[in-house]
């Protein structure tokens, strides 16, 4: 059940949460390496034509890219939707219509989404 808001973070919070999850330096750092894991395939996309059929083969002959691809979209529907409910505790009363929609557009990139929500986030208010 998620919570509906946070009174006091520095008891409602772990010490993980304060000072890592919470920790800004740490957000922009996860999308930096985001962006450079996108960077590291690149140059697999010169020919996306190519490249489709290849990642189709791939899925089709290897159990693991199977898996890997049901993992992936699975992690990227949850956070959709976490994403969303985080938002819904930390913006202002006024903008909580707009959660499903912030929470939408963090799958528009997986993974990379929900990190660049997460560097980009309103702060709990203490």
């Amino acid at each position: 059940e998620p919570k509906e808001s946070i009174t006091d973070p520095s008891t409602d919070f772990g010490w993980i949460t304060r000072n890592v999850w919470e920790n800004k330096i740490f957000n922009y750092f996860t999308v930096v390496f985001g962006i450079l894991c996108l960077a590291a395939g690149a140059p697999g996309l010169e020919d996306p034509a190519a490249s489709f059929n290849g990642f189709v083969e791939l899925f089709q002959t290897s159990r693991f890219a199977a898996v890997s691809l049901a993992d992936v979209t699975l992690i990227t529907l949850i956070l959709t939707k976490e994403v969303a409910d985080d938002y819904k505790i930390r913006c202002s009363p006024e903008n909580v219509d707009k959660a499903a929609l912030i929470g939408a557009s963090t799958a528009l990139f997986p993974l990379l989404g929900a990190a660049v929500y997460c560097a980009l986030r309103p702060s709990i208010e203490e």
